[in-house]
């Protein structure tokens, strides 16, 4: 194995030649603007440029003495051998989407022959799938990497990860159901599977990377987001994830899902979380974790409550409260955006980046503010904020993020998913009346159809038990909810007569 290891990262239009990185003693990354002509891997101007990345870290004392003594041994003997620096070169890693570029690039750059091959693509559609197979089918050497993996795997084994994701999608395609029940469909396929971390023998990625947790038996929180993520995603939702840290200790966190949900049928326009991890199957014997729901579809605000009591804060939403909109509306009316925290920033900019909106509020005017920095007259107007957009989006983020959805509209999602989820497994999904009010008390679903109701979440009195017995009763009587779930096992069980029938003829 060698000391040094050198990762050449090709871009194509990178936009200039190569910048050399030195993070780690032994550990080298090459940035470089892959062209037409194929790559000189080696030649002067790197090892200049890895000569000076040498002595950046020697003259800043980034690392002891021994592991620089290390670092010129190797630049003054390795370096200066073509064969030698060449094999220690780890991996060449393209970062694309287009493979065609690629295949392009490596067919005419014998340089690259025997190196191991690393495609990053934000994503590995069914297309993208079969186009790597004919492009690659005769190079094992080349492997790939998608924004939901944690590493790089075989196309054969990326292809399996899209055969089960796909599989999934196309049942909740058939089966006719809102967005909101798209969801709610998804998330209980998700959640039915038990945390469990990665053993002492396990890579750290076998837990959360989407390849290893699809094809192996090891989940943690990273690994139900990034699944559900990508359900969502292909579904054809605005979904990412929404990052926390442990304000105790800061090298442990969490993450779950955020999904902008527009569905006409229950007049629903929001952003929600989602935690498929703590709403998932706790062990074999749990039979209740599909009457809970106590992390789905949540505001921002409601699950903050959750996260306050835990001690977490997010990270890429790390400024919302009641007041947060106001504050943005006030400071871009007044173009006093340097007056704004990086943190209102990157909560409004994340939630732009959710919605697929362009603009952006810079966040060079406050960093300047902070740092006593002069902007020149040329660089501020580089930079100006598009004023009128981003009103217009704060405005409606303000709308979309205080949705909180009531026990009547979320009783209505759930008796149209279970119906579909009964009558496919019975066994494994309740359904019945008591079912539906257990599950919204457990799930702290909250009624919303009366002025008692809406007196005492005002006051935050609502006694969920007393209250949902109420409003179940309530609900029951005004939809007839007791009786539609007979007439949908009455129908199954004639439906399993049939079947029976069929079979013995």
């Amino acid at each position: 194995m060698n000391d040094i290891n050198i990762k050449l990262n090709l871009y194509f239009d990178f936009g200039f030649d190569y910048e050399v990185t030195i993070d780690k003693p032994f550990e080298i990354a090459i940035d470089m603007d892959a062209n037409e002509k194929g790559l000189t891997i080696i030649n002067e101007e790197l090892k200049k440029a890895l000569e000076s990345g040498l002595e950046y870290i020697t003259k800043t004392k980034k690392f002891n003495k021994r592991k620089l003594k290390r670092l010129e041994i190797f630049m003054r003997d390795k370096l200066k051998v073509n064969s030698a620096f060449k094999n220690l070169i780890s991996s060449v890693n393209f970062y694309t989407n287009d493979l065609n570029k690629v295949y392009n690039y490596i067919k005419t750059s014998e340089e690259l022959n025997g190196l191991n091959i690393i495609i990053a693509c934000t994503n590995l559609d069914d297309n993208m799938i079969l186009n790597a197979k004919n492009l690659f089918k005769n190079r094992p050497n080349v492997k790939i990497i998608t924004s939901s993996n944690r590493k790089e795997h075989e196309i054969k084994d990326l292809e399996k990860t899209t055969d089960i994701i796909n599989k999934i999608v196309d049942e909740i395609k058939m089966l006719d159901l809102s967005p909101i029940e798209q969801i709610m469909y998804s998330y209980d396929i998700v959640r039915n599977r038990i945390y469990k971390a990665e053993d002492s023998g396990n890579k750290w990625y076998s837990s959360r990377d989407l390849t290893d947790v699809l094809l192996g038996d090891k989940i943690v929180c990273e690994g139900y987001a990034n699944v559900f993520n990508e359900i969502l995603t292909r579904l054809g939702f605005k979904a990412s994830y929404y990052c926390l840290k442990n304000n105790n200790n800061p090298s442990n966190g969490h993450i779950r899902n955020m999904v902008y949900i527009k569905d006409d049928k229950y007049n629903i326009n929001g952003v929600y979380l989602f935690d498929p991890t703590w709403d998932s199957k706790k062990s074999d014997r749990d039979t209740n974790f599909l009457c809970s729901y106590l992390f789905f579809a949540k505001t921002f605000l409601e699950m903050k409550r959750f996260d306050d009591e835990r001690s977490l804060s997010s990270t890429n939403i790390p400024s919302f409260n009641e007041e947060l909109f106001d504050v943005l509306e006030e400071k871009i009316s007044s173009d006093k955006l340097e007056d704004l925290s990086l943190d209102d920033i990157k909560t409004f900019n994340s939630i732009a980046a959710l919605l697929n909106f362009d603009e952006r509020i810079p966040t060079l005017f406050s960093l300047s503010k902070q740092k006593d920095i002069f902007l020149p007259d040329a660089l501020i107007k580089k930079f100006k904020a598009n004023k009128s957009a981003l009103l217009k989006y704060n405005t409606l983020f303000k709308k979309i993020t205080d949705n909180e959805l009531p026990a009547e509209v979320l009783l209505s999602v759930l008796y149209n998913v279970r119906k579909k989820e009964y009558y496919l497994n019975e066994r494994l999904y309740p359904f019945s009346l008591v079912n539906f009010y257990i599950t919204s008390c457990l799930s702290n679903w909250r009624f919303n159809d009366t002025k008692e109701a809406m007196f005492l979440k005002a006051l935050d009195c609502y006694n969920v038990k007393t209250m949902n017995a109420k409003g179940i009763k309530r609900y029951n009587d005004a939809n007839l909810l007791d009786k539609k779930i007979e007439m949908i096992k009455l129908a199954k069980t004639l439906r399993k007569a049939y079947e029976k029938k069929k079979i013995t003829g």
